[in-house]
């Protein structure tokens, strides 16, 4: 007997036979995706290990709870009571959009893993959790759990880093009406500028998982404009990805001498112009790989400052680069609190990671001279225990023309030891170091309050080289003030060496601080997760001749 296969979008239709005697037989949209699914396991050698567990295991109905800012329990406080009622609530809709699996999908525990980190990372919920039920003939049931942050900015914001202050105001909210859109404006100072900004983020812009962004600021010494579009990889298991961005920059800016005074100051056109197509290669387990290619223009012209201030200018820079770009991942995470962001959990990538990226801007594209640009980073963490693990990184970046040109090499190891006591006590340390060779006049190395030395003001330090340790003990109260905010504690230690063509490192030379922190972590609030008020005490003096205490405060850890 023949049979015809007829394939339809929507529902089911059935029939027990046909005029011809023979038969048909229909199938549904989520039938075609799984055959589909099915051959691209296959394809990318997942298949066997499917089969090797059994038979495939489908999800079946996803449930998504979505809850407020603060749950029944919390709502006792006035404020928590306010927040709730100032705040919409994420729709399912949105949240079932931003999900890497639907229902009639292969079950496989990794991709729910990955998805709650997804959640986690767009910086809107409070917490999340995506639980499986138990397999029944072949199917099991999803329930999504999301507990939304605060999104509401209105964020009179200062700051002080070094002995620097700058403030401001931020008015929006990152989950318009709930659904995932961000929009703000913006008006801030620092001690170089002054700031009037409006960020809009449209999430799902045509494509699934694919993001829109527009961002215009007018500052006292020029603009800043930014249009981007792109589709990332969003998953290990996602095939392609996709970005186009504009970015176009006027401002003032400076050189500075060792101790922060002002050398040059100079007027800063940049212009960039990127646009990348990648694609997956066949992925095992948790491992994924990708090969990109893309435009990477740019221009970095120089010109008198605004204020009219003319000092010694860098020389123009243009480069038309043509690129490829390789990255190789496992998706290793650890999933723990009291760590940067009190008892709101954090992914912590431990799996390795390596990313190499060569191009070429030929002066056959209407530059100067062909040169090469080159780009290294590899990552990797170890787990000590059960209670701490090691996370290194290190990365290369330059050009490649007659030399090696705006050179920089980094490097930094992390330890985190955590300790299961009453309060709850983490101890963190860090050892990094930097090295430039060639840098273009615009770029300067210091080792300052922003690079790890707390006590010791801004620009500090100058040089090609800057090793840097940072010692610190944190110490979570868990107490809740006003069902809000819970206060913390930590003591740290900093000790940093500089180098130059002319200053070799020398032991002799260290500079080192130490000092007392208070935290206060605000986890319904992801913009603002931790402010921290540090005093520090200078053991050494600066070039400028000061030593001694310095009170700094900002927002999230200082590293």
């Amino acid at each position: 007997m023949l049979c015809r296969l007829r394939i339809r979008v929507g529902a089911v239709r059935r029939r027990s036979g046909s005029r011809d005697g023979g038969c048909r037989l229909g199938l549904d949209r989520r039938t075609v995706e799984r055959v589909l699914g099915l051959v691209l396991l296959i394809w990318a050698g997942l298949w066997p290990r499917v089969l090797e567990a059994g038979e495939p295991v489908f999800i079946g109905r996803v449930v998504v709870h979505t809850l407020d800012v603060f749950g029944p329990e919390e709502l006792k406080s006035f404020l928590n009571r306010g927040a709730n009622a100032l705040h919409v609530v994420t729709r399912e809709s949105t949240v079932r959009r931003l999900l890497i699996f639907e229902e009639g999908d292969v079950y496989d525990p990794a991709t729910l893993a990955e998805a709650e980190r997804n959640l986690r990372a767009l910086g809107l919920f409070r917490s999340v959790s995506i639980v499986a039920g138990e397999v029944r003939d072949g199917v099991v049931d999803v329930e999504v759990n999301v507990q939304d942050a605060w999104t509401v900015q209105i964020d009179p914001s200062v700051g002080s880093g070094g002995g620097a202050v700058g403030g401001g105001i931020a008015l929006g909210e990152r989950n318009m009406l709930g659904l995932g859109a961000r929009v703000g404006v913006a008006f801030a100072k620092d001690p170089d500028r002054t700031y009037r900004s409006v960020d809009l983020l449209v999430p799902n812009f045509f494509l699934p998982f694919a993001t829109a962004r527009a961002l215009y600021s007018s500052n006292s010494d020029g603009y800043e404009r930014i249009l981007e579009v792109q589709r990332p990889f969003y998953s290990t298991a996602s095939r392609w990805s996709a970005a186009i961005a504009v970015a176009d920059t006027q401002r003032d800016e400076f050189t500075y001498e060792e101790g922060g005074a002002v050398r040059d100051t100079f007027g800063a056109d940049h212009f960039r112009l990127l646009a990348a197509y990648g694609i997956a290669l066949p992925a095992r387990e948790a491992y994924a790989s990708r090969l990109s290619i893309g435009i990477d223009f740019r221009e970095d012209r120089f010109r008198q400052a605004s204020t009219g201030e003319t000092g010694s200018l860098p020389a123009d820079r243009q480069f038309r680069y043509v690129f490829l770009q390789y990255e190789a991942l496992h998706a290793d995470f650890l999933k723990w609190n009291y760590v940067n962001q009190d008892d709101r959990y954090e992914d912590i990538r431990v799996g390795p990671r390596v990313l190499l990226r060569l191009g070429i801007s030929p002066a056959a594209f209407g530059v100067a001279e062909t040169t090469g640009i080159v780009g290294l980073e590899l990552g990797a963490g170890l787990r000590v225990g059960a209670s701490g693990f090691v996370q290194a990184r290190m990365a290369w970046n330059s050009r490649i023309g007659p030399r090696l040109e705006n050179s920089l090499a980094s490097a930094s190891v992390l330890y985190v030891r955590r300790f299961e006591t009453a309060p709850r006590q983490t101890f963190v340390a860090q050892l990094s170091g930097l090295r430039g060779w060639n840098l273009d006049a615009d770029v300067q190395i210091f080792a300052d309050a922003l690079s790890g030395l707390r006590a010791y003001r801004l620009r500090a330090f100058e040089g090609d080289t800057r090793i840097i340790l940072n010692l610190e003990h944190r110490i979570f109260s868990r107490m809740q003030w006003f069902g809000a905010i819970s206060p913390g504690l930590a003591v740290f230690f900093d000790a940093g060496l500089v180098g130059s063509p002319t200053r070799s490192l020398s032991l002799q030379e260290t500079k080192m601080d130490a000092g007392l922190g208070l935290r206060f972590a605000v986890a319904w609030a992801p913009g603002m997760n931790v402010f921290r008020v540090d005093a520090g005490y200078a053991f050494q003096r600066d070039p400028a001749g000061h030593k001694g205490l310095l009170i700094s405060f900002s927002v999230g850890q200082a590293f």
